[in-house]
């Protein structure tokens, strides 16, 4: 894969996702979401797109 289209895929599309989610669970679902939980999205978005970044290293390292 070029290396334009990996950042789009593997970087981009799910830094978007994540933050539409984290923007409608601010606005929409503020009073059912509580802080530990937004925390807890926060931290499973941070080690999913860790996992992203380790496993397709080699694909966005091309230049």
């Amino acid at each position: 894969m070029e290396r334009n289209k990996a950042l789009t895929v593997y970087i981009i599309l799910p830094c978007l996702l994540f933050g539409a989610v984290f923007v409608a669970a601010l606005t929409k679902l503020s009073t059912s979401v509580s802080l530990i939980q937004l925390r807890l999205l926060t931290t499973a978005f941070g080690v999913v797109l860790t996992l992203i970044v380790y496993t397709k290293k080699d694909e966005l390292a091309k230049q």
